[in-house]
């Protein structure tokens, strides 16, 4: 399993190269995205379309 930290997931939603290869590398590796990333990340948010960004990528 692998925790990923905010940095990996802003970079991946602004479509950074190196992090969307990296995360397509992982294969079926199970991946986990803490609670305190998720909630660093909807602090982060400028807008309600942000938000629900976000929170498809946590549920």
């Amino acid at each position: 399993m692998i925790l990923l930290d905010s940095d990996i997931v802003i970079d991946f939603l602004r479509k950074y190269p190196p992090a969307i290869s990296w995360l397509s590398s992982l294969g079926d590796e199970a991946i986990a995205l803490p609670g305190y990333v998720a909630m660093e990340l909807m602090q982060g948010c400028k807008n309600k379309l942000e938000l629900q960004e976000i929170r498809f990528l946590y549920c």
